[in-house]
């Protein structure tokens, strides 16, 4: 009979109704009446109530879970929280709060934990589960417990959540925190457009969105607008003051307009009236300062006429002139005593017959007081601004992070008023510190992200074990057990998560991961039992193999199936309790027998093996004797035949086999790896040599295209020394670096030998890039020559040093000297008094060309006269020709070879002497060239021939 039949008959009654007034009458501690109705009954209002009555939150999960109305799990699963909350909260057991807690998954009914429950623990427990920011910032709205809303606020990432605080938080002190905590721009915009909002909270989110936002941005046009009003606003009201004497003030007014208007330009309704009020200052203070020069001008001008002595200005009068200029130049220094002292000598002059002299000297004394009240003001804020960055360093200097923040945030609503007073270095400690602040929660929260983010790790490393244990064929009992408890301690002591991870899913998972590893626990006890039983029917047959191998002679073979056999034995397990004794005593007897007759052959085997060792350990003597062997190729085949005597020699025992070995095989190793090395220092030495002379090689290409001849020249032959005391490299690269050493060296020498023409090839080269540089030149500026005539000049000199040019070379001199002569002619006076001064050129030219000239008429072959004026000529010419030989007998007789032989030296060097001065532009250059040319060309045909 069941429980509802037993207990209450009309639980079973066929009427809904009767069922529903049966439930109705019972108490709430009958739970299980309660909890059978809830889960059994057909009709859902009679589920319901049951549901409604049952305060077991175990069982209203259960049903949440499981029944098939959605309305009516909605039901059971919302009286399950509100039970948990209730049981977390209570004062009645800590433990029992607790496991509460651990079953709630809603972030507001853990929030109402942490913010209700009894217990410090559970309170402390359900803050660390909280994750939520939506839950945080509810907590922190409604919680009454000031420390618990700060621990909340600072756990809060959300920009929503943080704004929905500022927006709704009537404590100006939360609000100002949770906007310390935001960065988001559209949160802070919002918070900066809400009129419901306190001035303050708008003023540090318009400063946060300072920082953030660009220079364009529609908050920082906005504000620059309003500091373009104010900086008006002050201009009028120093304009209507009338005191002119304010210019400084205006000057400061004016730099910190032009300021704001490198950022941005004030609407064209602030400028007109900002100029219009400045003017007007300026003009006053024109004004005034004129009228302050003449009237000590008039009072001198007065005393000139000898009018009246009634105008003269008393000696008082004077003194308070100079007394008053001397208040309204007061310096910044003491102004307090220089003000007193000032008054104090005035009050001594009496009183003055001038009341404007006396209204002036007051005005003064105002301003001066005016100014020492600023300074001291200035002096006052100035003092507590860095008592302020003080605090504010302090604050970021140590201490927990809340405590910090909420001091930071107390502290960070007056820096507003210190903003405008503080200079760049007071801005940047401000800055600084908060940087500092800045980066410490930015620690704390990549802490805090590593913490959930270590939880999240260890809950996915649980998951995964248990699926991986739920996934074997044969899991181990102990360590499934193990497993599913250390899970059950995670689900009740589940730390904070991070916001992006759902908490209810992660829990929801790690409930089928341990359901799922529980049912492969359970099916893994029933194998084993079977396996139970399996295992005797092993057993069995083990025992048959054993008593087999009593028949055999294979007393090796034996022991090798002893031994397969009894790990076979070990590996099947456990038999069922009541065979398991009988079937170890069946197998037993017979191994212990089979293994004495293994034991006595394996004793004689020993004694045998013994032999052998000694045999072996001989042949290890014989081969340390000859491991330090130099007689290198007798050594290595002596070894050779030991090596093979060992292979024949048999085993020995097994304890000293590996021993025995190692002892051999090191001297044969040591020998054979000196003999190795021994070989390799050889082929070491020969690469040695080979990089040796591929340095040598490498050197030597490097001179093989110089032109410092002496110098290359010793230099090889040194190499070509260095070459010969190298030793030998390896074979096969002997010839191909020897060809490479020998042709390095034969370019140069080959150069060496040709040097002149390689020489002179090389200047041809030189005089190809003048001419290219020089072409480039573009015609001197009429305003300005100097520069095109430097560059040209240097050109020229740079020509002339190459020295003398070869006959292949007369196209790049004609070439070159049309260049500059067109270079030159186009502005002859930028090189007057240069290389290339045209004028002097010129007479240089036209002297060699006349004293060429002369030289080839003196042997040019004789033609006939044609007049007296011919004769007289000739006559003339071989009259001069006479004297430059000192006499006319000694020219007759002179060799006319001879004479032509002498002469062509002068003609060279004529026409070396042409080359070195620089060519004349223009026709007449030209002319003389041509000149030249022919006269040069004549001379040399015109050569004598031999007498006969």
């Amino acid at each position: 009979m069941s429980l509802l039949n037993r207990r209450r008959p009309r639980l079973r009654n066929s009427d809904p109704d009767v069922r529903a007034e049966a439930v109705r009458e019972l108490e709430k501690e009958e739970v299980d009446l309660l909890t059978a109705v809830a889960q059994t009954d057909t009709d859902i209002r009679v589920r319901r109530i049951a549901v409604k009555k049952l305060e077991s939150p175990r069982h209203l999960l259960e049903i949440s879970e499981k029944d098939e109305d959605e309305s009516l799990r909605a039901f059971a699963r919302a009286r399950a929280r509100q039970l948990l909350v209730q049981i977390g909260c209570d004062n009645r057991d800590v433990e029992e709060s607790q496991r509460a807690l651990g079953l709630l998954e809603a972030p507001a009914d853990i929030a109402a934990v942490a913010d209700k429950a009894h217990f410090d623990d559970v309170r402390a427990s359900a803050f660390e589960a909280l994750t939520d920011d939506s839950a945080l910032a509810e907590l922190v709205l409604r919680s009454k417990n000031p420390e618990l809303r700060s621990r909340a606020l600072a756990r809060i990432r959300e920009p929503d959540a943080l704004k929905s605080i500022v927006l709704a938080e009537d404590s100006r002190d939360l609000a100002l925190a949770a906007l310390g905590q935001l960065d988001d721009i559209a949160a802070l915009e919002t918070i900066a457009d809400h009129g419901a909002v306190g001035k303050t909270v708008r003023r540090q989110a318009l400063a946060k969105l300072e920082k953030l936002v660009p220079e364009d941005h529609p908050i920082k046009v906005r504000e620059r607008d309003e500091r373009f009003k104010e900086i008006l606003k002050q201009v009028n009201a120093l304009d209507q003051s009338g005191d002119a004497d304010q210019i400084t003030e205006l000057e400061t007014f004016v730099s910190q307009w032009d300021a704001l208007r490198v950022l941005s330009e004030p609407s064209a309704a602030l400028v007109e009236p900002f100029q219009k009020a400045q003017e007007s200052i300026r003009e006053r203070a024109e004004k005034l300062a004129k009228r302050d020069q003449q009237k000590p001008e008039a009072s001198h001008g007065d005393n000139t006429k000898g009018d009246s002595a009634e105008t003269e200005p008393a000696p008082a009068d004077e003194e308070r002139l100079a007394l008053l200029r001397s208040v309204v130049d007061l310096p910044e220094g003491d102004l307090e005593k220089t003000l007193e002292a000032a008054r104090t000598q005035w009050n001594l002059l009496g009183p003055s017959p001038d009341d404007t002299l006396t209204q002036r000297f007051e005005a003064a004394i105002a301003k001066g007081e005016n100014r020492l009240s600023t300074t001291k003001k200035a002096d006052e804020r100035g003092r507590a601004l860095v008592e302020f960055l003080e605090k504010a360093e302090s604050i970021v200097k140590g201490g927990k992070l809340p405590a910090s923040m909420r001091d930071w945030q107390k502290l960070a609503r007056a820096w507003p008023s210190f903003d405008g007073i503080a200079d760049a270095e007071s801005k940047a400690r401000y800055a600084r510190a908060e940087a500092v602040l800045a980066d410490q929660k930015e620690k704390q929260r990549l802490d805090r992200d590593a913490q959930d983010q270590a939880a999240l790790s260890d809950i996915q490393a649980h998951l995964k074990k248990m699926a991986e244990l739920a996934a074997m064929d044969v899991v181990s009992i102990k360590q499934a057990e193990k497993e599913l408890r250390a899970t059950q301690e995670l689900l009740k002591a589940m730390g904070p998560l991070a916001p992006s991870v759902n908490r209810k899913k992660i829990r929801r998972e790690i409930s089928d991961a341990r359901e799922k590893l529980f049912k492969k626990t359970q099916e893994t006890r029933d194998i084993e039992e079977w396996k139970r039983w399996a295992n005797a029917d092993i057993q069995n047959g083990l025992i048959a193999r054993v008593e087999a191998l009593r028949e055999s002679k294979d007393v090796p073979k034996v022991a090798k199936e002893m031994r397969d056999i009894h790990e076979e034995w070990k590996k099947a397990g456990s038999a069922p309790a009541q065979k398991a004794e009988e079937l170890w005593q069946r197998y037993k007897p017979i191994r212990d027998e089979l293994k004495a007759r293994c034991d006595e052959f394996f004793k004689k085997q020993n004694v045998e093996r013994g032999v052998n060792l000694e045999k072996k350990i001989a042949l290890c003597e014989k081969v340390e004797a000859q491991k330090d062997s130099e007689d290198w190729n007798k050594t290595a085949d002596a070894i050779k035949e030991l090596q093979n005597e060992w292979k024949t020699t048999g085993p020995v025992p097994q304890k000293k086999s590996d021993a025995i070995w190692k002892r051999f095989r090191k001297a044969c190793d040591h020998f054979f790896e000196r003999r190795k090395e021994h070989f390799g220092d050889l082929k070491g030495e020969r690469d040695e040599n080979f990089k040796k002379k591929e340095a040598l090689c490498e050197t030597a290409e490097s001179l093989r295209d110089s032109a410092d001849w002496t110098k290359t020249v010793a230099e090889l032959k040194q190499l070509q020394a260095e070459w010969r005391t190298i030793g030998a490299i390896p074979r096969k690269k002997s010839d191909q670096i020897w060809k490479r050493f020998r042709g390095a060296c034969d370019h140069f020498f080959d150069r060496f030998k040709r040097r002149d023409e390689v020489d002179a090839e090389d200047k041809l080269k030189r005089r190809e890039e003048l001419v290219e540089n020089a072409a480039t030149f573009a015609a001197p500026d009429p305003n300005e020559p100097d520069a095109v005539a430097e560059k040209v000049n240097g050109l020229w000199t740079d020509w002339k040093g190459l020295g003398r040019l070869p006959d292949s070379g007369r196209d790049v001199q004609t070439r070159f000297e049309k260049i500059i002569s067109e270079l030159v002619g186009k502005a002859p006076a930028a090189f007057a008094n240069t290389d290339l001064d045209p004028a002097a050129n010129r007479k240089k030219r036209e002297k060699f060309v006349t004293r060429l000239e002369s030289l080839v008429s003196g042997f040019k072959p004789d033609e006939p006269s044609t007049g007296e004026r011919d004769e007289l000529a000739d006559l003339a010419a071989r009259l001069k020709d006479a004297l430059a030989t000192n006499t006319i007998a000694g020219a007759k007789s002179r060799d006319r070879g001879q004479d032509w032989k002498e002469a062509s030296v002068e003609v060279r060097r004529l026409r070396t002497n042409w080359l070195r001065v620089a060519p004349v532009p223009g026709d007449e250059g030209r002319l003389l060239g041509e000149r030249f040319e022919n006269a040069y060309r004549d001379f040399f045909e015109n050569k004598p021939t031999a007498s006969r």
